[in-house]
């Protein structure tokens, strides 16, 4: 009997598409952005909450976010956040998905927050 929540093990922001690719441990639902936050990874830095937005399963263990327009202005409107590998990096308020049998993930603080994997600039 699974007991445990996903990890989420890396993710992908893409500002030129506009998405936010998570890879988890074992295969997922659904995400809600609302409990997602991106981070420029300083202390007391740019910190941006997404809005709801469409989300998909992109197969076993992998989702995508599409972030909402005004999300990806403001991102881009922020010098310091996502503007390169070393200023991407997300947290969450909440858990933000379940796994097939209905366990949560665990939050991810601010304090720990997870670094992008890969990052793909706006062009």
């Amino acid at each position: 009997l699974d007991s445990i929540g996903p990890v989420l093990q890396s993710f992908v922001f893409d500002l030129n598409s506009g998405t936010l690719i998570m890879t988890f441990d074992e295969p997922v639902g659904v995400p809600d952005a609302r409990f997602i936050s991106l981070s420029d990874g300083l202390v007391g830095g740019a910190v941006l909450p997404l809005s709801p937005s469409s989300s998909a399963s992109l197969g076993v263990g992998v989702t995508s976010i599409t972030l909402e327009r005004d999300d990806v202005l403001r991102v881009k409107a922020l010098t310091s956040l996502a503007v390169q590998l070393n200023s991407t990096f997300l947290f969450t308020t909440n858990s933000f998905l379940s796994d097939v049998a209905g366990n949560p993930t665990l939050v991810i603080p601010q304090a720990n927050e997870m670094q992008a994997s890969v990052y793909v600039a706006d062009i």
